[in-house]
């Protein structure tokens, strides 16, 4: 039986890991494609963070350190680098798109 602390340790890992990546698949779809909006847009940010966990996972699986703090922490790392890299960008609800992102 799960204990009511490590459940809730699981429960605040886990929102870590789901907002930061979540975080980072806005962010790279609103530089790659700025000007898609709604349901083409969120489908575009769920497929980047799906594709995100798994390459996290997939490296650290690579040397044999897939544990829960080091997702975490890698993770909120990929957060930080991706605002970091497209905090210049004017916001994708400005509109204004760049070239070649034309909407489906």
């Amino acid at each position: 039986m799960v204990s009511f602390g490590s459940y809730l340790l699981g429960v605040v890992e886990l929102a870590a890991v789901g907002l930061s990546v979540g975080f980072s698949a806005y962010r790279l779809r609103a530089k790659l494609l700025p000007s898609w909006t709604g349901a083409p847009a969120r489908l575009v940010e769920v497929i980047v963070g799906v594709a995100l966990i798994i390459w996290i996972s997939e490296i650290l699986g690579l040397f044999s350190l897939l544990y829960p703090g080091l997702l975490v922490v890698l993770s909120a790392a990929l957060a930080v680098i991706t605002h970091l890299a497209t905090r210049g960008q004017s916001s994708p609800l400005a509109g204004g798109g760049g070239a070649g992102d034309a909407a489906p």
